[in-house]
């Protein structure tokens, strides 16, 4: 019934928020004088596009609505024609992928096989079916309920974390131990249904691997990095340039940057700094008052944690598996099913 209760909530609140949008803001006008064409309309003629290059997908779906878009797919909410007297909490539903056109026969059909091998268990989100006529194919997998990461992640506690960090991790687990690599983890791959606990990783960037590529350094290449700016105001870079050195290249940056300190980030995001006590030293590398620096204490090893200590309401062994999770240099960083072991994932489980 919670599953059934927590569809049901989630329906109503798009609902809702389709409502709130309203006419104006989807209305876009091609030229003074022609009607509204709105972002439903240009929806509805992508989905009627879509069935009638792949009539099979409407004998047996009915496609409901773009639930996603991406450089290599686009998906759509789907349910069974079969299904269409049952009310919205008892129907089955779907996300039809459909691959774009341009896309390598031998890209789909590795992922196809992926999808089939490795999905379906394990957190890993598998394939129903696959339709294809001509240059249309879709994929039908199972549908997660789920909202943006950013909706959610400001509520999470430490037991809600490390359970999340756990049923990613054994997927990427289950997912290496195929030999294969997922190129492209971020949270709007990871699906979670928060209100029923469900996860699922989506398998949309996989890439085979052998032993002899690992040992060439290719292990654990993003499919698409962050900038490396990006990762220096983070971790700072010089680990980025001892990780490019050891693997035979060199960084070279615009300018020098510390880095910063996970937990003083994770308090300073859950909350407000407290208030700098008049005449309080300032820091000497960027000159904030103490209670306000950001700054990664270098004496303090970022990969090690106290016992007892916390920030924030997480226990400082969560800091130090982020910290480990985020070493640049592939060879040092932990493998999914080392990260499991780690006291703070270890400990948490109920």
């Amino acid at each position: 019934m919670s599953r059934i209760r927590g569809f049901e909530a989630k329906i109503q609140k798009e609902l809702l928020q389709t409502h709130r949008n309203g006419w104006d803001e989807n209305c876009e006008k091609k030229s003074e004088g022609q009607s509204c064409y709105t972002k439903d309309d240009a929806e509805k003629q992508q989905i009627a596009e879509l069935v009638s290059k792949l009539p099979r997908l409407d004998k047996i779906f009915t496609v409901h609505r773009k639930i996603g878009e991406g450089t290599f797919s686009s998906v759509y909410l789907g349910s069974l024609r079969a299904h269409s007297p049952l009310p919205d909490a008892s129907k089955r539903w779907f996300a039809i992928k459909h691959l774009v056109p341009t896309a390598h026969p031998a890209r789909i059909e590795h992922e196809l096989r992926c999808l089939r091998d490795i999905g379906g268990k394990n957190n890993v989100i598998g394939v129903d079916l696959c339709l294809r006529n001509l240059d249309t194919i879709v994929f039908v997998m199972p549908y997660i309920p789920h909202r943006k990461f950013s909706e959610y992640v400001g509520e999470m506690d430490a037991v809600e974390l490390a359970a999340y960090m756990r049923a990613l991790l054994i997927a990427l687990r289950h997912v290496h131990s195929f030999g294969v690599i997922h190129r492209d983890v971020k949270p709007s791959n990871f699906l979670y249904d928060r209100e029923n606990r469900r996860l699922g990783l989506h398998g949309s960037s996989f890439l085979s691997y052998t032993i002899r590529e690992v040992a060439s350094k290719r292990l654990y290449r993003a499919h698409e990095p962050p900038a490396p700016q990006t990762l220096a105001d983070l971790l700072g870079t010089g680990p980025l340039q001892r990780a490019a050195e050891a693997l035979g290249r060199r960084l070279v940056t615009s300018s020098p940057r510390r880095g910063l300190c996970l937990r003083k980030l994770c308090a300073r995001l859950r909350g407000p700094p407290p208030p700098a006590a008049p005449g309080a030293k300032a820091c000497a590398l960027c000159r904030l008052p103490r209670p306000h620096c950001l700054c990664r204490d270098e004496a303090v090893p970022a990969a090690e944690w106290r016992e007892g200590a916390g920030v924030a309401g997480f226990p400082d062994c969560a800091f130090a598996l982020a910290a480990r999770l985020l070493e640049p240099d592939p060879r040092r960083r932990p493998s999914a099913a080392q990260a499991l072991a780690h006291p703070f994932l270890a400990e948490a489980r109920p």
